[in-house]
């Protein structure tokens, strides 16, 4: 469960992200560049991701963490995990044409969801495109 300290149930710190996202999909040998600004950068960096891209230079699927929306991209899909408390401000403009998660996340650890968000980029990782 996220202390009440806590915002945002989203809001990771980088060492969160390294330990239960990038080393869960380095031991699966899926290959994660960070990227702070527009310069990629080692993992170990101090400032916030604010991208981890999955084939590199092409930049066609990666993720996005934001404080309150975990983003995934992949095949111009766009997949939101929108945190429970700011729902309520997201309009249809917001995620029209998206996936969009619609379970709760707030009763989830930080380890919890983003060993969920790794096993979802395992799952699309060398995939070329979504079918529905």
């Amino acid at each position: 469960m996220i202390s009440p300290n806590h915002k945002w149930c989203l809001m990771f710190s980088n060492d969160e992200i390294r330990t239960y996202f990038i080393d869960e999909l380095e031991k699966a040998r899926i290959t994660c560049s960070c990227i702070v600004g527009e310069t990629y950068v080692d993992k170990y960096v101090s400032e916030d991701y604010d991208y981890i891209t999955f084939d590199g230079k092409k930049q066609d699927f990666f993720i996005s963490f934001y404080q309150c929306e975990v983003a995934i991209f992949f095949d111009q899909e766009k997949i939101m995990f929108i945190d429970d408390n700011e729902k309520r401000f997201y309009t249809i403009e917001d995620t029209y044409e998206n996936i969009v998660f619609e379970g709760s996340l707030i009763n989830l650890s930080h380890q919890e969801i983003l060993k969920k968000l790794a096993l979802i980029v395992k799952i699309l990782y060398g995939k070329k495109r979504l079918k529905f």
